[in-house]
């Protein structure tokens, strides 16, 4: 369960460029009201994942669909803002990458934003693995 002092600081990161683009696709696909009770990026992974992107690892130890869908779990769980470290901060992390606002805005469909954020999230845990 989501306590109010934790859905408070998603909120808060929410707000944040990277986040506010990934709700402008969960917009697109949930006229409804997309769920707010996580992080956009994480949100729109979620449901590429669900609405089967394809993701093929670069090498058979790398994460997998599952491991990724995992990932997306347990950070979900995390302080919003150790979550978006995770995601952005590649100086932490050889060989992950720098994913700018600007990349995901550019993206032609929500299916390419969310591949984006699953290739970049990929990335980040590929550099963190022992």
């Amino acid at each position: 369960m989501i306590d109010n002092n934790h859905m408070n600081r998603v909120q808060l990161v929410n707000q944040l460029p990277l986040n506010r683009i990934a709700m402008k696709w969960l917009d697109e696909i949930y006229p409804e009201a997309p769920d707010q009770s996580e992080l956009a990026v994480l949100t729109l992974m979620r449901w590429g994942l669900d609405n089967h992107l394809q993701f093929q690892p670069k090498a058979p130890h790398h994460p997998d669909w599952e491991q990724l869908m995992y990932q997306i779990n347990l950070m979900s769980e995390w302080e919003p803002r150790n979550a978006m470290a995770f995601l952005t901060n590649p100086e932490d992390h050889e060989g992950a990458t720098v994913l700018y606002p600007s990349q995901l805005a550019a993206e032609p469909t929500a299916e390419d934003a969310a591949q984006l954020l699953l290739e970049n999230l990929y990335d980040a845990m590929v550099a963190t693995m022992p």
